[in-house]
């Protein structure tokens, strides 16, 4: 594994076996909550091996410091624009543009981006520029101002709404797999999709993290790879 300190490439030391004290962990909530603690049991294995460790989890979309949260460690959906930390990639994930039969019963398919801007597009209120939707085309960043008459801050809801035919989403294709793969939701604009969205595991100490947070990411690390979340890398087929 590779920790990046700084400009620093840093080796992770083997995980040791004998872990004290509590865990302050911080994940997004959709992921928290389905992909990697939808059965609270599946810590258990990690806690059974440190009898002495104990978690608090905290499941927000919001980017706390991680200083004034007091947090061991946080799970990041983006790219990082933060100072003073450790950093570990964990991969990456990609967004997809999505409607359901119903909703493309009524309306055309987009067949380029700018084709959105004639369609009911909901917006994801976590991002900065919700009403902003990025894509590539010929290696260049194309943004397009979408309009639609709902806004939410979870992507549970949305995926509910598209899947209701209420409008197009992005949504991450981890979330989406299964209504994908049973024909419930068409994905759509597949060649003008943006590059992947990195996933960060940060702790706030230079140099390699201590045992407990070394655990627990290697943890979450593992779950990742189990249900295929994410790429190792930013392009490519998914």
């Amino acid at each position: 594994m590779d920790w990046h300190d700084g400009e620093q490439l840093i080796d992770g030391p083997t995980i040791g076996e004998r872990l004290e004290e509590r865990e302050v962990t911080e994940v997004p909530i959709d992921q928290g909550r389905l992909e990697i603690f939808d059965d609270i049991g599946v810590l258990f294995p990690i806690l059974e091996r440190f009898p002495r460790l104990s978690f608090y989890l905290s499941l927000t979309d919001r980017c706390e410091s991680l200083g004034d949260q007091r947090l061991d460690v946080a799970i990041r959906v983006a790219p990082l624009r933060v100072q003073g930390v450790t950093v570990r990639r964990l991969g990456y994930i990609q967004r997809a543009v999505v409607g359901s039969k119903a909703y493309f019963e009524k309306y055309p398919i987009p067949r380029h981006p700018r084709d959105l801007t004639r369609h009911n597009c909901m917006h994801f209120t976590h991002y900065l520029r919700s009403d902003e939707w990025n894509f590539s085309d010929r290696a260049q960043t194309v943004s397009i101002r979408v309009r639609g008459r709902l806004r939410a801050n979870n992507q549970e809801a949305l995926l509910d709404a598209a899947l209701a035919g209420a409008g197009l989403a992005v949504l991450p294709t981890w979330l989406i797999q299964g209504q994908l793969e049973a024909g419930s939701l068409r994905r759509v604009l597949t060649e003008f999709e943006a590059p992947r969205t990195p996933v960060y595991a940060i702790f706030p100490t230079h140099g390699p993290p201590p045992k407990k947070v070394r655990s627990f990411i290697e943890f979450v690390a593992e779950r990742y790879r189990e249900r295929g979340i994410l790429s190792a890398g930013r392009t490519g087929a998914v």
